[in-house]
């Protein structure tokens, strides 16, 4: 799919289509875009939307609802509805023109933070690096030097000091050229288990039932929870819906390859073993320039090997975002031990400029709406900078379609209570409604020592700092031997 796009004060060349909206030219080639204008306002929505509560609404008349409502902060509510990949750009004459993302921006919201005349806004920092003759930031090639490999860097850092991105929870003012958090804004009430389970599964089966009619799909399957709950909510559409699982070479016996193929063979479905497509140091280089230095080799490869496998033409279903169902960071941990410290080894990155960052997302996500920081920092951190470097990235070969990335849901699972989601599996309730039999299967086999230790919160806690600074350690001896003194 195409996500490219361009919002800028002069016209280029290198797009097909542009639109005037006032004083800039949005800009774009074969991307998904519905119009909705008058007198006084515009909303371009972009990308691919489903209203979770009415999913069978087109993109068009998403976007002309959105500008009768003529109020931003209701433009702003009702965006929570919306599921899919997509941003929203609303203009009021004399007002304000804001930019909104999805729920974990999975379009990418780049923009120039500080001359007045270098306001522009794309899905691809390079293109402003570019435009502007703007270098390397000092400051975020120490942070790209300290990490393990391919790790985002933290907050709304890009590898550009005067390119800043939008992360979750947050719009682009463009007349601040300034990021602005929106969500939480009022506290939430812890709600009932139960209430959430029905709502999330009503939610995905109506959504659901308009994707399959809109795309063909494929599903990728491991022995893991996440994908066996996409599983049971296909149950009634799964002999159409091809499902594969990567391996290796020479490595076609582990257990996310052999649990695919108990349950296919159990249920008479297809199944493909696909052999993972390996990329050259040549390629990822060239590959590396046009991801701006956020290459991901392996979801490279995957790409890769989807575009010539018989799936081609397919989107594939992701779990990505479910995780945060887990309370994957906060376990069932008091509130009180959401430290800088702890949340910096989240981030896998051993920089001080890194941690710096990591205290300014504190300062910007502290809040006294009931919200707790874990959820807050898994949400923005791993959903909202690695979800959309991983999307970027697979966009290269493939199309992700991230059945879960929408506000109002992660809304409702962060309003359950952290003891609630560690204490009781989700996934394995929604299975349990959906399809119970899958739940006879392993889930993630020879991994029950590792599981364990992760369910005892404060052994996983004080495991998640023994972990990062053992981490550390290797990972300054092997810098240190590739660039002896």
């Amino acid at each position: 799919m195409d996500y490219a796009y361009l919002l800028t004060d002069k016209l280029y060349a290198n797009y097909k289509n542009n639109i005037r909206i006032k004083d800039y030219y949005f800009h774009y080639n074969d991307c998904s875009l519905h119009i909705s204008d008058d007198q006084d306002s515009k909303i371009l929505l972009m990308g691919y939307a489903t209203d979770c509560k009415e999913p069978s609404k087109s993109n068009q008349d998403i976007a002309d609802e959105l500008l009768k409502l003529k109020d931003f902060d209701k433009i702003l509510n009702q965006s929570r509805y919306l599921l899919g990949r997509f941003i929203i750009f609303y203009y009021q004459k004399d007002t304000f023109f804001h930019i909104i993302p999805d729920a974990t921006c999975s379009i990418p919201i780049y923009y120039t933070e500080g001359k007045s005349d270098q306001k522009s806004v794309s899905s691809d920092s390079l293109e402003l690096a570019n435009m502007y003759q703007y270098g390397y930031s000092k400051e975020a090639i120490k942070i790209k030097n300290m990490a393990e490999e391919q790790h985002p860097l933290p907050y709304n850092l890009t590898m550009y000091d005067e390119i800043k991105m939008i992360i979750p929870n947050h719009y682009l003012s463009m007349k601040k050229s300034a990021m602005v958090r929106f969500y939480p804004n009022k506290t939430i009430e812890l709600k009932e288990y139960e209430d959430v389970l029905d709502e999330t599964i009503s939610i995905i089966d109506n959504v659901l039932k308009t994707v399959i009619k809109e795309r063909k799909l494929a599903l990728p399957l491991t022995s893991g929870i996440d994908s066996r709950t996409l599983l049971a909510f296909l149950k009634e559409d799964i002999e159409s819906i091809p499902m594969y699982t990567f391996f290796n070479k020479g490595d076609s016996e582990n257990w996310d390859m052999k649990v695919p193929k108990m349950i296919a063979e159990k249920y008479h479905l297809e199944h493909l073993a696909l052999e993972r497509e390996t990329i050259s140091k040549e390629q990822l280089d060239e590959l590396s320039v046009l991801l701006d230095k956020q290459q991901n080799r392996r979801i490279l490869e995957n790409g890769l090997t989807l575009s010539l496998s018989s799936l081609s033409e397919r989107s594939f279903l992701s779990g990505d975002i479910i995780p945060i169902l887990k309370s994957n960071f906060g376990k069932n941990l008091p509130e009180s031990m959401a430290t800088l410290g702890y949340l910096t080894t989240k981030t896998h990155n051993f920089s001080k400029e890194n941690k710096n960052h990591v205290a300014k997302w504190m300062k910007d996500a502290q809040n006294e709406y009931n919200v707790s920081l874990y959820d807050l920092f898994f949400w923005e951190h791993r959903s909202g900078k690695w979800l959309p470097n991983n999307a970027k990235n697979y966009d290269v070969f493939a199309d992700p379609y991230y059945l879960f990335n929408c506000h109002y849901l992660i809304e409702l699972w962060v309003s359950l209570s952290r003891k609630d989601r560690v204490n009781h599996s989700f996934q394995e309730e929604i299975i349990k409604r959906k399809w119970p039999e899958l739940l006879e299967f392993p889930i993630n086999p020879g991994k029950s020592k590792v599981n364990a230790l992760a369910k005892n919160q404060y052994a996983y806690y004080i495991g998640s700092f023994i972990k990062y600074y053992i981490s550390k350690l290797k990972f300054l001896r092997k810098s240190r031997n590739k660039n002896p003194l």
